[in-house]
């Protein structure tokens, strides 16, 4: 599954690795409840780049439910 995010995103959800993680998982991990979803590439306005913050966003994201160690 591809997710197109705007800069908008991207200027709200960068600064700390907790909060970035924390948005893309959200995303991720719901994505990945539809059963024809196994994974999920994120584009920004439609564009593949190499990093969102703190994380590469060139890769496959796969649902992760350990994320309550974040908190």
């Amino acid at each position: 599954c591809f997710v197109n995010i705007s800069e908008a995103f991207i200027k709200e959800n960068t600064g700390e690795y907790k909060k970035e993680k924390m948005a893309v998982y959200s995303i991720v991990n719901s994505l990945c409840t539809l059963p024809q979803v196994k994974e999920v590439r994120f584009l920004i306005e439609g564009k593949t780049v190499q990093s969102f913050g703190h994380l590469p966003f060139n890769i496959s994201y796969f649902a992760d439910e350990t994320l309550s160690s974040l908190r």
